[in-house]
């Protein structure tokens, strides 16, 4: 498989929406035009295709993975590496050599084909053709079984062997205001772009109509604080050399020499202990961008295909069954939601040859697609009942009820008064959080209980009571120091670490919350500040 997962992180207003666009080749004034300020996460899925250089692939709909169907390459065909943050642990290396077991696949005589599978419309035109294509397919590959109760009209085709296999990119646009970073969910497995206005100097604050960070726990940082979060950020939630592309908007009116020196602040900021962020940084992926600079655009787009091919896990061998679970997942993406009980049905019904023989290695299966953020699944009691198919109207879900002050007060304008308790406590009570998905017409009753507690495992909220949940990155409630005083001190337990992301803070909040406890009230107010 050759897939890449790139995220575009930065403060708001430093040009990331503009420079995906721009990598996209949408044309200047279109941009100028149209250009929005990204509300939570927006995933841009398999958005480009690799060559020699990056282009925009508008038919994203299309399978991506292209695995040889020789009886040499199946026979190999197991994930040598699925993830650079589990090689090490022992129950992946056991799951590798039981794949190894079963991986051999029965094929047609020809040495030179891959598995495929496509996507074929609804209309009736289309379903009498796609029966007859079939039966044809069946006929040859009679090794691989066809449920229409379960898999409905996959096919499964056999072709030459492409000499330049599909390459994809999936990018990823976090929105840079604070109040959304809690709904940042970074990949092991991404390679990261951080924008940075070069307008903008390192130690001027970060103004209040771009980020409304007053009373949190971002109050009054300035631009060089934010450069240590993200890049603190990408080195604890995704791997220690994950790669960062530096890209430095707005330099229309800057020198050369002040070019440099831009770039050398960077640098100089992120000097810690044995330089331990400088890994992820490089002088070849440092970029100054002007709105009409194309001869950047285009090295940056050389600069992503570089870092692609230098990952591990580009062009990892899977095994071919994975295909068959890839397909069934965007198949049933509508659902949103899928019981993991039919997925093990899915799973029964192929042959002896292509299923997953243990829920071991169904799981094992599962945390790879979750790591690539094709899926959630969580292995653990309760969550490892469902599965959420489509991770970006999960992200909606959630970067919704966290909407930003200087967006709340143009859509909420009816639930004021929650709404400022909300922001101001961290309080979410249902009513507030049905009235928010309903103005956006997002329809989640039958999802909910599923929805919250998935968002309890990623530390984004905690539940209160059955009307009622706490999101630790909304308070921003004080708590007086002189206080303090007049309780008996305690037994202090201090971790230290090398780098610490704030954000960090609010999930173990969150989950300290999970905790079965009873939180003190003061005049009838939760005591949480």
């Amino acid at each position: 498989m050759y897939h890449a997962s790139g995220m575009i992180i930065g403060c708001a207003g430093s040009g990331k929406t503009t420079l995906l666009e721009r990598l996209k080749g949408i044309d200047l004034e279109k941009i100028k035009n149209n250009i929005r300020s990204t509300r939570g996460v927006d995933i841009n899925k398999d958005i480009f295709d690799v060559t020699d250089t990056i282009q925009v692939n508008y038919s994203s709909q299309k399978q991506r993975f292209k695995l040889r169907g020789d009886k040499e390459g199946l026979k190999k065909s197991v994930p040598e590496h699925h993830s650079m943050n589990t090689t090490d642990d022992w129950e992946t290396q056991e799951s590798i050599e039981k794949l190894n077991d079963y991986s051999t696949i029965e094929v047609s005589k020809s040495e030179n084909i891959y598995v495929e599978t496509k996507f074929t419309s609804t209309s009736s035109y289309d379903r009498q053709e796609s029966t007859s294509t079939q039966q044809d397919v069946m006929t040859e590959r009679k090794d691989i079984p066809y449920s229409s109760e379960i898999s409905g009209n996959l096919q499964i085709e056999t072709k030459n062997i492409s000499e330049d296999p599909e390459k994809k990119i999936t990018m990823t646009d976090f929105a840079g205001q604070c109040s959304y970073y809690a709904s940042h969910q970074m990949s092991p497995r991404a390679f990261f772009i951080l924008v940075m206005n070069m307008e903008k100097k390192f130690d001027d604050k970060v103004g209040e109509e771009v980020c409304c960070q007053e009373g949190s726990v971002y109050t009054g940082w300035t631009n060089r604080d934010y450069l240590e979060f993200w890049m603190n950020s990408i080195h604890q939630y995704s791997s220690d050399t994950a790669p960062v592309i530096l890209v430095g908007t707005h330099s229309e009116n800057k020198t050369e020499k002040e070019i440099m020196a831009f770039f050398h602040e960077i640098w100089a900021t992120l000097e810690m202990k044995d330089n331990i962020l400088h890994k992820h940084l490089h002088e070849d992926r440092q970029f100054a961008v002007g709105f009409h600079d194309n001869e950047s655009i285009e090295n940056i787009k050389l600069s992503i295909v570089k870092v692609v091919q230098n990952l591990n896990h580009w062009g990892e061998k899977l095994p071919c069954s994975w295909v068959m679970f890839e397909k069934f997942f965007q198949e049933k993406k509508s659902l949103r939601i899928m019981k993991k009980e039919m997925l093990l049905a899915f799973n029964e019904a192929l042959s002896q040859e292509m299923k997953l023989q243990t829920v071991h290695d169904i799981d094992f299966m599962l945390q790879f697609f979750h790591d690539n953020r094709e899926i959630l699944y969580f292995n653990q009691e309760i969550l490892d009942c469902v599965i959420i198919l489509d991770v970006q109207w999960f992200a909606n879900l959630f970067k919704n009820v966290i909407t930003d002050k200087n967006h709340a007060e143009k859509d909420l304008c009816r639930f004021a008064s929650d709404w400022k308790k909300f922001d101001q406590t961290g309080e979410l009570n249902d009513t507030l959080l049905t009235a928010i998905w309903e103005m956006k017409g997002i329809a989640v009753s039958e999802h909910k209980t599923n929805v919250m507690l998935y968002m309890e495992k990623l530390g984004l909220l905690a539940k209160l009571n059955d009307k009622k949940w706490y999101v630790p990155c909304m308070n921003k409630r004080p708590f007086p120091a002189e206080c303090f005083s007049s309780y008996p001190t305690s037994s202090i337990l201090c971790y230290v670490f090398d780098v610490l992301p704030v954000g960090i803070f609010h999930r173990l909040v969150a989950t300290c919350l999970q905790i079965p406890c009873e939180i003190v009230t003061e005049r009838g107010e939760l005591c949480i500040y």
